[in-house]
């Protein structure tokens, strides 16, 4: 009975000192990694060649992107593609698995976000010309996206400018049979912080 007593005392221990700890870091911690950031880059969360906007709060960030399509155009599309662009967008969570740390604030996140991650071309024949000529169609493609990534701010928490890297993977949910419907999904760009 006794040792049932003590794992319960060091339970509760536990358990408030974990409470107290959670709410120290909160009312020390909260202004530092609660704050806007715009960032301009390349990759799946800027829709191809654009900017993103995004809101931190602790462990969690609330983002949107748009951007000119030219991603992942490069991966997929054919040789004598006309070079037509396509706007893309989506907007996701990106969840941190550390606060941030060290002399430029870093930290490693996991990225979910869902959108138009990419376009697809494809040819049809022009029943106009006798079969003869083809016509170019360029498909926006939208389903999931998951990316692990890392995110720095030079000069500490206090820092305004930093970069954002990220790899993972999209799944395209309309996608042609004859193409895969997972491909390469990459993010790298420039994070200016708005306090």
């Amino acid at each position: 009975m006794k040792t049932i007593t003590n794992l319960l005392l060091f339970l509760t221990f536990l358990l408030v000192s974990t409470f107290v700890d959670a709410q120290t870091w909160q009312e020390t911690n909260k202004k530092e990694t609660q704050y806007f950031q715009v960032a301009l880059g390349y990759g799946v969360s800027y829709g191809g060649l654009g900017a993103n906007l995004m809101y931190r709060s602790g462990y969690v960030v609330i983002h949107g992107g748009i951007g000119f399509g030219l991603y992942p155009l490069a991966l997929i599309y054919d040789v004598d593609y006309n070079g037509e662009v396509t706007m893309l967008y989506g907007g996701g969570l990106k969840f941190y698995l550390n606060q941030g740390k060290g002399k430029n604030f870093t930290s490693i996140y996991i990225d979910t976000q869902f959108g138009l991650n990419g376009a697809q071309i494809y040819y049809t024949v022009d029943p106009n010309s006798n079969y003869e000529d083809y016509i170019v169609h360029l498909k926006k493609l939208y389903g999931p996206s998951m990316l692990l990534g890392y995110d720095f701010i030079f000069g500490g928490k206090q820092g305004k400018v930093g970069g954002n890297v990220g790899v993972g993977a999209s799944y395209t949910l309309n996608g042609l049979e004859d193409k895969s419907k997972f491909f390469l999904a990459l993010d790298w760009g420039v994070i200016f912080k708005i306090n």
